[in-house]
């Protein structure tokens, strides 16, 4: 029996960040391992991503984004118009050499226009979505995020579409499942802490802003600064480097061993929120997508992060959960067994 096909339609690059290429390459693993043959198309833009799939053997299908159509996803909920996504299906159709089993999309950007067009080289489709903003011709929807339900997509998808909405289908990556009993707590006014700023993509400016914020505050001894893939350049970071207290750390395969050997992290509401609390980490974290601000501030009402709306509240904030002012509440909505669940339903619809 001949393996069955796959193809990832997925972009990274600093517009967009490296979430979806890192859910997507989640699945990939998983398939891969029972014994599917998975194809990225895409433009990814960092080197330490294209090494990701190198090393597993993912061919990746090179798809070269204007700077134009790149600025275009600045709005994350505005899809390309109906030109560009044909032209964006028509560049995908063209390295698909034969029909395949599946196509996995994951870019807000489109839509059922895009997936309508795709169906003439594959048998099934699957859209990852976070959005609930725009139609869908699909097979399976895939939206992760907490306290949503179906009936945020019923009117966007087609009757036969099967849902997989909510928090049960999280795709963790198996790293911070390894690392779920190692969290650190305190239980004690503690006189010193190490502190994990973090901010994913390309975020390599508010990563500076905040780390000058956190050198006031003289309990933190130690700072762990994770840079991303996608981050452009360092510069300004020497002002780091000659401190011994900080740790400056490029491209990281160890986030979870690093978040479970800090005190408290620093960091956006995007997908890594959901890595820090399944960690049960402390997270003080910055809005920066529109998208993460509904859900970033139902997290902080209920006192599972602290949303930072102003970098100057940083500080108080932090020194306020040092004197035990401010107390976060366990997390345990993820149970870990997402991604198993998202693989068994591609496999039904297979079959």
């Amino acid at each position: 029996m001949n393996p069955l096909r796959v193809i990832i339609r997925i972009d990274a690059f600093s517009e967009v960040g490296s979430g979806h290429f890192y859910r997507c390459f989640e699945i990939a693993k998983k398939l891969a391992k029972k014994n599917f043959l998975v194809e990225f198309v895409g433009e990814i833009q960092s080197l330490k991503l294209r090494q990701k799939l190198k090393k597993r053997n993912f061919l990746h299908h090179k798809l070269k984004l204007s700077a134009e159509v790149k600025l275009l996803n600045n709005n994350e909920y505005l899809p390309y118009s109906n030109k560009l996504q044909i032209e964006d299906v028509n560049n995908t159709l063209s390295f698909m050499n034969q029909k395949y089993d599946l196509v996995i999309v994951d870019n807000y950007k489109l839509d059922h226009i895009w997936e309508k067009r795709i169906l003439k080289k594959t048998k099934k489709i699957m859209v990852i979505d976070d959005l609930s903003n725009r139609k869908h011709c699909c097979d399976l929807l895939l939206d992760q995020t907490i306290e949503k339900t179906d009936d945020n997509y019923k009117k966007y998808v087609n009757s036969n579409c099967k849902l997989l909405v909510g928090q049960e289908f999280f795709l963790l990556r198996e790293e911070f499942l390894e690392m779920r009993n190692n969290s650190q707590s305190i239980t004690e006014k503690n006189s010193s802490f190490n502190a994990l700023v973090s901010f994913g993509g390309d975020n390599h400016e508010l990563t500076i802003q905040v780390c000058k914020q956190l050198m006031k505050i003289k309990e933190i001894t130690n700072f762990d600064v994770v840079l991303g893939p996608l981050t452009s350049s360092d510069k300004e970071l020497h002002l780091f480097k000659s401190d011994n207290r900080f740790n400056v750390i490029y491209n990281t395969d160890k986030m979870a061993e690093l978040l479970v050997q800090c005190d408290f992290a620093v960091g956006a509401s995007g997908g890594s929120t959901w890595e820090r609390l399944y960690l049960q980490v402390p997270s003080f974290q910055f809005i920066v997508s529109e998208n993460q601000k509904e859900i970033s501030e139902k997290l902080e009402k209920s006192n599972y992060v602290k949303v930072i709306g102003n970098l100057s509240n940083l500080v108080p904030e932090v020194e306020k959960w040092i004197d035990r002012e401010l107390i976060f509440r366990k997390f345990d909505h993820i149970d870990g067994f997402g991604t198993n669940r998202v693989i068994k339903e591609l496999e039904k619809i297979l079959s």
